[in-house]
């Protein structure tokens, strides 16, 4: 794996092994960007106050206080609502 991260580095990679799949620079960088733009999404449509779809944080049963998770969630939120 750090051959195939310093082949990539130095821009000569032909493929990337992931869980025994071999799959080009460009499609996991891809793949990534579809996945982020998927969590960017999600974060967008679901409030994290309410609860459903993002599961409950444990400090916060624990305490009763946001983690710095928690506020990173509902703040992101907001600036995407505008």
């Amino acid at each position: 794996m750090v051959a195939a991260s310093r082949a990539a580095i130095q821009g000569n990679a032909s493929a990337v092994s992931v869980m025994g799949l071999s799959i080009s620079p460009k499609v996991a960088y891809v793949a990534l960007a579809l996945l982020g733009a998927a969590g960017v999404a999600l974060l967008y449509a679901f409030d994290p106050r309410n609860p459903g779809l993002f599961p409950t944080c444990p400090f916060l049963g624990l305490t009763g206080c946001y983690c710095p998770g928690c506020g990173t969630l509902r703040s992101l939120h907001v600036l995407l609502r505008g």
